[in-house]
């Protein structure tokens, strides 16, 4: 697993598949953020 995301040869890895890696990783996080920033929000409004 970390191999795949720390591959010793990063240099020669083309420029737009480190592009696209580095925005699959944001999209992913951001989807798991987002939600739960959500939710945090919801509990927050009804108890307060």
């Amino acid at each position: 697993m970390l191999k795949k995301w720390f591959p010793e040869d990063k240099i020669l890895m083309e420029p737009l598949d480190y592009v696209q890696e580095l925005a699959v990783m944001l999209f992913l996080l951001s989807s798991m953020l987002l939600p739960a920033g959500a939710l945090y929000f919801i509990i927050n409004s009804f108890s307060g």
